[in-house]
C-alpha cells in the first residue's frame, strides 16, 4: 500500500511526541536520582581513625587564699591514644563533638569534653590526643566556710565512672571515632598530710628544702621574664624576709605555674637560697 502523506502523517508525529516526552521524563528522572545520591547525607566513617587507650589524669589550680586545701581539683585531663588506618592525613577538628555511652542504658550522652586545638594524625600513624573537662573535686560547709579536696579516684568516679566508652562526632569529615574506656591515672595523688602546712627552705627538712630551692631556681626567671611582681623582686634581694613564706607542695607530677601570689613567694625562696648558697 502506498503511503498518502495526507492521511497517514499523524502516526510518526504521534511517534515523535511521544519520544520525546519519554526522553525529557527519563532525563528528569535522572537527574532527580543524581541530586538525591548527591545531596543525601554522608555516612558516618567508623574505621578511617581507631581508637587505641584513653587514660584520665586531673589537673589543679593553686588557690592562696585557701589555708586549708591550696590545691583545687579543677577537672580532668583526658589523653586519647588514635591511629589513623587511611592513606591521607587526618585533622582532628576543635569544633568535634564529644559524647559518653552510659554503662546501664547504652545510650549516648553528650560530653562537655573540650580540645585546645585542632589535632593532625599523619597517615598510617598513632598520635596523642588531649581534651578536658572541668569538674570541681571540693566539698564542704559553705556557712562555716570550710572546704576540703577530695580524693581524686572518688572525685574521677563522680564525673566519668559511669562511661563505657566515648564516641566523638568530626562533623567536617563525617568521620566517627569510638574511644575506649577511660582509666584513671594517679599519679597525681593528694599532698601527703604532714605537708599540709606548707614548707619553706629556712624551715624544711633536707629533700623539701633542695625541692623548694630547685623550684625558687626554675621559676623566679620566669616570673622575672613575665614582668610578674618584679618590684617585689627587688625588694626581697635587698632586704632579708624571717620566717619565710610557706607553700603547699603540689601533688605528685605536677609543678607550680607563675603567678602574683607564687611569684612573690618564688622571690623570696630564691635569694634566701642564693645567699647560703642552696641547695648543697
Amino acid at each position: 500500500m502506498a503511503f498518502d502523506w495526507r492521511t497517514d502523517w499523524k502516526r510518526p508525529v504521534l511517534w515523535g511526541a511521544a519520544f520525546g516526552v519519554a526522553a525529557v521524563l527519563t532525563l528528569f528522572v535522572g537527574l532527580a536520582l543524581i541530586h538525591w545520591y548527591t545531596s543525601r547525607p554522608k555516612a558516618w566513617d567508623a574505621d578511617a581513625i581507631k581508637g587505641i587507650s584513653t587514660t584520665a589524669s586531673q589537673y589543679f589550680s593553686f588557690d592562696e587564699s585557701d589555708k586549708v586545701s591550696k590545691f583545687k581539683g579543677d577537672g580532668f585531663h583526658i589523653s586519647f591514644i588514635v591511629e589513623n588506618k587511611t592513606g591521607k592525613d587526618f585533622t582532628l577538628q576543635q569544633n568535634t563533638t564529644f559524647y559518653k555511652r552510659e554503662v546501664k542504658s547504652q545510650a549516648l550522652e553528650e560530653l562537655n569534653l573540650t580540645l585546645e586545638h585542632a589535632y593532625v594524625i599523619p597517615a598510617h600513624e598513632r598520635a596523642e590526643v588531649v581534651a578536658s573537662i572541668e569538674w570541681s573535686c571540693r566539698e564542704g560547709d559553705p556557712d562555716m566556710k570550710i572546704t576540703k579536696e577530695r580524693d581524686g579516684k572518688e572525685c574521677y568516679q563522680d564525673a566519668l565512672g559511669d562511661v563505657s566508652e566515648i564516641v566523638a562526632f568530626d562533623y567536617d569529615s563525617r568521620i566517627r571515632l569510638n574511644l575506649p574506656k577511660p582509666s584513671f591515672y594517679a599519679g597525681a595523688e593528694s599532698t601527703s598530710k604532714d605537708s599540709s602546712d606548707g614548707i619553706a627552705p629556712d624551715n624544711a627538712k633536707p629533700w623539701d628544702e633542695a625541692w623548694a630551692c630547685l623550684e625558687a631556681r626554675r621559676l623566679a626567671p620566669i616570673c622575672k621574664q613575665s614582668k610578674i611582681e618584679l618590684d617585689q623582686a627587688q625588694g626581697f634581694e635587698r632586704h632579708e624576709i624571717s620566717p619565710l613564706p610557706t607553700m603547699v607542695r603540689p601533688p605528685k607530677g605536677l609543678t607550680l605555674l607563675p603567678s602574683a601570689e607564687t611569684c612573690k613567694v618564688m622571690y623570696q625562696w630564691d635569694s634566701y637560697c642564693r645567699k647560703n648558697g642552696l641547695p648543697k
